[in-house]
């Protein structure tokens, strides 16, 4: 709750977490969401491919229809730089399961990076 004597100084979005340790000592961090934008359909009218596309994380991820692999790029929506071409999926084409794909595999990225 915010302290009306104290008002946060904080951008829309951001908060603060503390976390006591067994030792006594605090940190406070700042969090906020992760970026997200998304699932927006779009049509390349001069292939005449309609395509979901989803960024999450700032990874990209583009579904064209009737295909069972997905691309995989880095940026934003509007400029990323594709990294991963022909990654499966084997759900049916939907907006929802490009975001349940999309949060399972930079789920798994991260896992994999820590090891």
């Amino acid at each position: 709750m915010t302290d009306p004597a104290h008002p946060s100084v904080l951008p829309p979005g951001v908060w603060t977490e503390t976390f006591t340790y067994s030792s006594g000592r605090t940190d406070t961090i700042l969090k906020a969401r992760i970026a997200e934008e998304g699932p927006h359909l779009l049509t390349d009218a001069r292939r005449g491919v309609r395509h979901l596309s989803y960024m999450y994380g700032h990874w990209v991820f583009f579904w064209p229809e009737h295909s069972n692999t997905i691309t995989i790029a880095f940026g934003t929506l509007a400029s990323n730089h594709v990294e991963h071409r022909n990654v499966p999926v084997e759900k049916p084409w939907s907006g929802d399961h490009l975001v349940r794909f999309a949060r399972s595999w930079r789920a798994a990225l991260l896992d994999r990076l820590r090891k």
